[in-house]
């Protein structure tokens, strides 16, 4: 029995090994750890209305305990794998140089295997498609935008007020699909959110439906009270979507209803296609909505 164990803690050993000379770093095995971000957690979160499991990525203003009676705003992420970590350090920079306060960042992610595309297309989808976006096999699961604005209405939002110390100012952000659905949240349910960032959303989406819902919105409301910033990449018209000229008119439709109590701002970033597009258009609107000085 001890020849099996060390016999095997041998393999291992020159298995760790063999990657660690593949990647060109020896060292690695030995003396290197794991980079993470200060000052950040993970909590879980089943929803009722969704069914889903989510891993709610949490970043804690730095002096948040050394100010035991302050409540601070809230940034809430769509797609929180992957701007989580962008959206924390582009706001911990700015916070830190008194640029914009403190704030803290709530990132929507999920548990379990990674499934971005699924995810997505359930989640920010206002309605249900048979086929476009990712195709078929995904579109069979779209139009679960309902049950998440619920999830975030009853559950996610409740819990986190009663976690933390957090005032009435709530900006959603979201980009493509994640900025369709904070375009439809918007005028879904104005009070939810006081403010949004909304990066290059997808309005192609179900035949340019959320034209549709403007259009029906603006009918029985008079007023639209949320700040919102409105960012798309100059190289995004191209393809069959065009996705700023949309956005142009979109923007303008909006403008042109007048609404009591609505406020926004409009910017085409020079040099950005749909990939790049994400943190230039969140430091504009980051900025736009919370600058000090």
């Amino acid at each position: 029995m001890k020849k099996i164990i060390i016999i095997t803690t041998v393999l291992l050993s020159l298995l760790q090994l063999k990657i660690a000379l593949a990647a060109g770093n020896v060292d690695d095995v030995a003396r290197y750890e794991s980079l993470t971000l200060p000052n950040t957690e993970v909590r879980y979160l089943d929803s009722t209305n969704t069914h889903e499991s989510y891993r709610i990525y949490v970043s804690i203003p730095a002096e948040y305990y050394i100010h035991p009676n302050k409540k601070y705003p809230a940034i809430f992420l769509l797609d929180a794998d992957y701007s989580f970590p962008i959206v924390t350090a582009i706001t911990n920079h700015l916070s830190d140089r008194n640029r914009i306060p403190p704030m803290f960042i709530f990132g929507i992610a999920y548990a379990g295997a990674p499934a971005y595309e699924l995810h997505r297309t359930q989640d920010y989808t206002p309605t249900y498609v048979a086929d476009g976006g990712y195709g078929a096999q995904y579109q069979k699961l779209s139009g679960g935008a309902p049950k998440f604005a619920a999830f975030l209405q009853s559950e996610l939002i409740p819990y986190l007020n009663q976690s933390f110390r957090l005032n009435d100012q709530r900006t959603l952000v979201g980009h493509s699909f994640g900025g369709l659905f904070g375009s439809w949240s918007m005028l879904n349910n104005p009070a939810l959110f006081s403010s949004y960032i909304i990066v290059s959303p997808s309005l192609w989406y179900d035949n340019n439906y959320m034209f549709k819902l403007e259009k029906t919105y603006a009918k029985s409301h008079k007023q639209l009270p949320v700040n919102v910033f409105f960012g798309i990449g100059s190289k995004e018209n191209g393809g069959d979507f065009k996705m700023v000229d949309s956005l142009n008119n979109y923007v303008k439709m909006l403008q042109q209803q007048n609404y009591k109590n609505f406020k926004s701002k409009y910017m085409i970033l020079p040099n950005d296609d749909h990939d790049m597009i994400f943190p230039d258009a969140f430091t504009q609107g980051i900025m736009y909505l919370y600058e000090q000085n």
